[in-house]
Formats: C-alpha cells, sequence, structure tokens
C-alpha cells in the first residue's frame, strides 16, 4: 500500500520508481509500508550512489541531501563529504518564466526597478537562479529569483517525507532512536524558510549588524551584502554585488594566510560571542576581495540562507569544551560534551568517558600544528553515535561549519593551526566575561559592593535579630538569658560572611592567575589574594565578643 495516496500519488510511484532502479529496497518497501525482507536497518547505498539518487529525485532532495552534510552528528564522515558537494544538475528556467515571476513579485513594472538586466542567470540552483542586475538608481546588485512553481512540488514532497517519516518511527527502532518524525519536521521547517527569502535577507543583516563593533578583527575587512528591502519579497531577493572572487581561486594570493586568520576570527566572533553564525561557509560561500581603502584582502560572506542559532547556555559549554581540548583536559571535555547531548538508550558512562579519554589522547600525541580539529569533532560525534546519545540540530551546524571553515584556512595555509589561533581570542573572551569591557570601573564597582557588604551585614543580622526578640516578646515568651545567645549568634554570622567572601575572592584571584598569568589579570590575581589573607588573618586572631 503506498503511503499518502492522494493527491501525492503520482509523485510517491516517481519516486518508488528510481528507488527501484537505484536497488535501494529498504526506501522502497517503506513508502509501500512493507517491512525489508534482510531487516530494519536502512542499509544505506554507498555515498556517490546516495548523491545520484537524491539528484535524480529533484529539487527538494537535493536540498535536504545539503542539509544531511550539515548534520554530522547522523551520518558518517563519507557521507557528509559526498553530501556536501552535492549541487543541483537541473536545466536554468527559460527567462519568460522568470519575468512572470518578477512581474508578480514586485511592486512596479522592471524596467523602472532596473536600467540593465542580464537574462542570463549567473547561478541556477535547486531553487533558485541568480542574476546580475543594475538599479535605476546606478548600484549593481544580484537579484535572487525563486523557481516558478517551486512550492507546490516542495510541499508535495513534503507530505511524502513526513508520511514515510511516521511509519518507519512505528516500525523500525532506528527511527525512534533518531527521532525521524522530529528529523522530517526539522527538515520541512528548514526547506519552508529557504523558500521564504525574506528570512535570508534578515539573516543578511543580523550578520552584518553583529560583525561591526567586533574586537577580533577589523569590521570593515569583512563584508556581507546589504539588502535592498524596497525591492525584496517572499520569492525576489536583491543584494548589493560583491565583484570579488572564490576564496580559494588559483594563484593564491600572498597574503592567503591573513586571509585564513580572518575568516576564523569572523567565525569565532559569530559562534562564540553573538551566537548566530553562517552555517555553510563552504569555499563558494567566502569571496576575497581587494580593499582600496587598505589595499589588503577583505573577505565576504555570501548567501545566508544557512544559519545556525546557539543559546547562551549552549555557547558556554562549547566555550569550554574549546578551552578543555587546549587545556588537554580529556575529563572535562567528556563531561561537556554529555552535558551538550540527550540521551536517548540506557548509557554506560564510565565506558564513554574512557573511549573520549582514548580519542583525546590519540590526538594529545601529536604537535598542534598536527591536530585537525575538524576530525577531531567528527570523531566526537562518532563516539555519541556509537554510545546512543544525540544532539541537538545545531550543534550539528556548529561543527560541519567549524570542520568548513578549518578546510578553507589550511587550503589558504597549509601551516594553519585552528587551536593555535583560537587560544589567545579564548583567553581574551573568558577574560571579558570574568571582567567585563571595562576592567577597571568593575573592579572598582565590585570592591565597592563587597565594601558595602562587609560594613552593613552584621548590621543587618543584629537588626534581623532585634526585630525577632521584639516579636518573641510581644507574643509573651519570656526568654531568659538571650543576650548571650544574640552575641553568639552574631559573631557566628560575621565569622561565616567573612568566611564566604575569603573563599569567593581566593577562587576570583585564582581564576585571574589562570587567565593571564603575566598582564593585568595577574595584578588583579594579586590584589585579591591580598586581600583575602588581610580578612582571613583578621578572622583567625580577631578575639571572641
Amino acid at each position: 500500500m503506498l503511503v499518502n495516496l492522494t493527491p501525492d500519488w503520482t509523485r510517491q510511484r516517481e519516486i518508488i520508481g528510481i528507488l527501484s532502479r537505484y536497488g535501494w529496497g529498504y526506501m522502497t518497501n517503506a513508502l509501500q509500508q512493507r517491512r525489508d525482507e534482510n531487516g530494519e536497518q536502512p542499509g544505506l547505498p554507498l555515498p556517490v550512489v546516495l548523491k545520484d539518487i537524491l539528484i535524480e529525485l529533484g529539487p527538494t532532495f537535493i536540498k535536504m541531501g545539503q542539509l544531511l552534510s550539515t548534520r554530522p552528528d547522523l551520518l558518517p564522515p563519507e557521507y557528509i563529504a559526498e553530501l556536501s558537494a552535492l549541487q543541483a544538475d537541473v536545466p536554468a528556467v527559460p527567462w519568460e518564466r522568470i519575468q512572470r515571476v518578477l512581474a508578480d513579485e514586485l511592486p512596479v513594472p522592471l524596467q523602472t526597478i532596473f536600467q540593465e538586466f542580464n537574462p542570463v542567470p549567473v547561478a541556477a540552483g535547486s531553487l533558485a537562479q541568480t542574476y546580475r542586475a543594475r538599479l535605476a538608481t546606478g548600484e549593481v546588485v544580484a537579484v535572487k529569483v525563486q523557481r516558478p512553481d517551486i512550492e507546490s512540488t516542495v510541499e508535495s514532497d513534503i507530505r511524502i517525507l513526513k508520511g514515510l517519516a511516521d511509519w518507519i518511527a512505528k516500525q523500525a527502532s532506528w527511527g525512534k532512536y533518531y527521532d525521524a518524525q522530529a528529523l522530517a519536521e526539522e527538515f520541512a521547517t528548514s526547506l519552508r524558510a529557504e523558500l521564504d527569502f525574506t528570512r535570508e535577507g534578515k539573516n543578511t543583516d543580523i550578520l552584518r549588524a553583529s560583525l561591526r563593533g567586533s574586537p577580533w578583527f577589523d569590521p570593515e575587512r569583512v563584508v556581507i551584502p546589504a539588502v535592498y528591502w524596497q525591492y525584496t519579497t517572499r520569492r525576489v531577493l536583491v543584494l548589493g554585488w560583491i565583484e570579488g572572487q572564490p576564496i580559494l581561486s588559483q594563484p593564491l594570493p600572498a597574503a592567503s594566510p591573513e586571509l585564513a586568520d580572518l575568516a576564523v576570527r569572523a567565525f569565532f566572533q559569530q559562534i562564540y560571542v553573538d551566537g548566530f553564525f553562517h552555517a555553510d561557509p563552504h569555499p563558494g560561500n567566502l569571496f576575497r576581495l581587494e580593499d582600496p581603502r587598505t589595499q589588503k584582502l577583505d573577505v565576504a560572506l555570501l548567501d545566508c540562507g544557512m544559519t545556525g542559532s546557539l543559546d547562551p547556555r549552549t555557547q558556554q559549554l562549547l566555550t569550554e569544551q574549546l578551552l578543555a581540548i587546549v587545556q588537554e583536559d580529556p575529563q572535562r571535555f567528556a563531561q561537556l560534551t554529555l552535558d551538550l547531548g540527550q540521551v536517548v538508550d540506557n548509557v554506560n558512562f564510565a565506558r564513554l568517558q574512557g573511549e573520549f579519554d582514548r580519542l583525546l589522547r590519540q590526538y594529545y600525541n601529536r604537535s598542534l600544528a598536527e591536530i585537525n580539529f575538524g576530525a577531531l569533532l567528527y570523531d566526537m560525534l562518532r563516539v555519541l553515535r556509537e554510545n546512543g546519545i544525540r544532539l541537538p540540530g545545531n550543534i550539528g551546524l556548529y561543527v560541519k561549519a567549524l570542520a568548513n571553515l578549518e578546510g578553507v584556512a589550511r587550503s589558504l595555509d597549509p601551516e594553519f593551526n585552528l587551536i593555535e589561533t583560537v587560544k589567545p581570542l579564548i583567553t581574551e573572551l573568558f577574560r571579558r566575561r570574568l571582567l567585563g569591557t571595562a576592567p577597571l570601573q568593575e573592579t572598582l564597582r565590585a570592591a565597592l559592593d563587597l565594601r558595602e557588604l562587609l560594613l552593613n551585614f552584621p548590621r543587618r543580622v543584629d537588626l534581623l535579630l532585634q526585630r525577632i526578640t521584639a516579636e518573641t516578646f510581644q507574643l509573651r515568651v519570656q526568654v531568659s538569658g538571650w543576650e548571650p545567645v544574640q552575641l553568639s549568634l552574631l559573631e557566628a554570622s560575621r565569622r561565616i560572611t567573612s568566611g564566604l567572601i575569603t573563599a569567593a575572592l581566593i577562587l576570583a584571584g585564582t581564576l585571574a592567575f589562570a587567565f593571564d598569568s603575566t598582564g593585568h589579570l595577574f595584578w588583579l590575581g594579586t590584589v585579591l589574594f591580598a586581600l583575602a589573607a588581610f580578612i582571613g588573618f583578621g578572622l583567625l586572631f580577631r578575639r571572641r565578643v
């Protein structure tokens, strides 16, 4: 029996025919709600065969393959590599049909907005085609136009995929393990979002604004195209034209190592500071261009349709995980990775921690220059898959983005080392989180707050005890010998408070020394330890009242 017989039965039969021709029996049977005689495992075809299947199935499945390439937590590296190269092998839509889309979407006739419009697309993808044009006001722009009727095709395929996911989730253990229904819903949401070009425009604006004030690099050297909102709709996106060339175009310039460093710093800002990042930094989406202002090469980020978001907790865990790698702390790395994931099966945590320990020690036996950070993260995901730990989709985007970025950086500079590059950035990031952006003002404010606490706490405890005493007398309860008890409680509270403050000062001083043993934080740590010693000695030698 076919899933969802109406209104998609014709398309479903077409899909079954393609799958049968490639010999993928499991999915052919699943679409007909029949169990596979060889068992319930999907038995993925070879990576290159899977890519060919998706190309033949059309735009929706091509896009699904591209999205799956961002989920190294679900697929082995060889599949990720093959799907990352997946491109739509579709002929360009004739200009006449594109003109009709533009006429439907734009508020005024085409010739009123543009003085020039090249009808030959510079790029033709599975969902849209991109053209070069010149506005009536003179600016050169890129015009991205959605392929006609693509929405109806996509919605039909989404219904089929959801029906397939529902059946697999009920019939196969791996469908429950990977939560096939949630994956199908996630894919549908992502694909529908990509069909709304206003979302890509908003993503572009957010990224450009967030990179304007970065302390990690010259913001003027990271270029993101402007959005022309007066001409942008759900099906048409108009962006400023970037006059450059793909970042890995040969021959590579002498400044390639500097470009690699600039790109990594820009993504460090996006991921670990802003929590909103370009999730597809492959070489085609990164351009290099000459900056007439500085005579240097700048980096441009294109195609902001695929982005990732990280909440503050996840950002903190990922930052600490990176620090654990730098500090060669396998135990901490394992715990942080577990904190990121979701346990979907019985897990032997001791075994899992042992595997992480062996994994990291394998990398620590190499010099930092030899460590491939992307490979390390892929190995981390493999260990999690094998131990029944599932990560949220945004972590897959994070890993894929970092792996792509590291690959680009190493192509620009064979001596590039991601961990060495981000090491000082992590130190600075923790310093900013510890002290704020104005260390002196933050320290003075903390000192004043501490002084206020020390001066007022005993008086407030005394006032509290007096009120308790007053309420006791109002209740006509006679307490004999209360004053010595009151004084003892007051003294105890003072000592406890002093002890807590001393411990806090010692902890803060230790953190300051850990992050910077020579600069400003060293002197701050010295002051904190001295203050802790002063309070501690006062606590030890204080005469009892």
